[in-house]
């Protein structure tokens, strides 16, 4: 059985995970995986650690402000679990801007 692995962006903007494997006898199944049904709840701490650690990193370097959108590009998140993840942290306590 062969099986292919392919990575789409959706118009919503979530990653997509393609896996399609096939028999010599013709079958097919395909199975889509979406970020969002990644995001259990180890992942999203995962997620939450990584934004986190990716501010501080940004504040070192002296810079004051910074968005989601950069902070979803640079760790090749969808933009919607970095705004979750930043939620989370105004929650705790961490400093962010509104």
């Amino acid at each position: 059985m062969a099986e292919k692995l392919k990575t789409l962006v959706t118009s919503t903007g979530d990653k997509a995970i393609t896996s399609t494997s096939s028999s010599t006898a013709g079958t097919v199944s395909i199975a889509i995986t979406t970020a969002r049904s990644m995001a259990s709840a180890s992942g999203l701490a995962d997620i939450e650690s990584a934004v986190y650690s990716h501010i501080q990193a940004v504040r070192a370097l002296g810079r004051e402000e910074i968005n989601t959108s950069e902070i979803a590009q640079a760790l090749s998140l969808p933009q919607e679990l970095v705004i979750a993840a930043v939620a989370r942290l105004r929650d705790k306590g961490v400093r962010v801007a509104r």
